[in-house]
Order: C-alpha cells, then structure tokens, then sequence
C-alpha cells in the first residue's frame, strides 16, 4: 500500500497518515508529543521502504540536532544518533536496513550511514566545502 505522511508542529504535534485510496486519516501526533514533552523540532521525515518506521531529524531533547525513528505501530520514538555533532538529513536504504547522513562529525562535514537500528555510525566520504544551509542538501539511495 501507500499512504502521506503530513507533519505539523505547534504547540502540540499534527501529524496524520493519510491513505489515498480509503480516504481514511489517522493521527499519531500524540506520540510525538509524549516522546518530547518539551516541543519537537521535527525536519525531514522519511519513510521506510516497508512503512513501518519513519525516520527525521530533531533538536527536541538536547538542542543537538540527532536522528530519530518513529515506529508508527507501536508509537515510540527511539534516538538512532547521540554526538555531540550535527546529524541531519536522513535517506533510507531501498531495503530499510540503512540510513544515510550528514555529520559534522570530527569538525568536517561528511555522509555517514547507521543501521535503522542504531549502533555505531561508518563514515563514507567526506563533503568537499561546508553545509551551509544542510535543509538544501539531500541524500539518495539509488539500485
């Protein structure tokens, strides 16, 4: 199947499943909220491939921004990445598996990849330059 992921962040969480071809919405916003009691700074979510989890960027718990993966299932959000640098943008392996990122990490701008459950991440390569403006960048898994 397919559905629309539609985030919205205010004082509490909107977000909403939308499946085209029921016209049936649901709306697990409050998992957001009780995983960040304190707000939720929610960028770039992205589906994996089998629709279970998804996995964004947040600055939610620590002011750090760190990758997250939601499981839309059970409702819980798990952290994926802690260091004290930038991990942002995250890409998931055609077989759900793997995520790709940017990382400051070590003072330079890279592309990493963790495993979607967690663990230690690899760097890949390094990025030429800085990453001004990361939200302008993406990454994408090709077969």
């Amino acid at each position: 199947g397919s559905a629309v992921l539609c985030l919205a962040g205010r004082s509490t969480w909107e977000a909403l499943l939308l499946d085209p071809a029921t016209g049936e919405t649901r709306d697990f916003g409050a998992q957001f909220d009780r995983a960040f009691p304190n707000g939720l700074f929610a960028l770039e979510p992205t589906w994996t491939p089998d629709g279970r989890w998804i996995v964004f960027t947040s600055d939610g718990r620590d002011a750090n921004r760190e990758l997250y993966r939601l499981d839309i299932n059970e409702g819980t959000v798990v952290r994926l990445t802690s260091d004290p640098a930038q991990d942002v943008s995250p890409s998931v392996s055609p077989d759900g598996r793997h995520v790709a990122f940017f990382s400051d990490r070590g003072g330079e701008w890279g592309i990493w990849v963790i495993e979607l459950d967690g663990g230690e991440p690899t760097r890949l390569a390094p990025l030429q330059g800085t990453l001004m403006d990361w939200r302008k960048h993406a990454l994408q898994w090709v077969q």
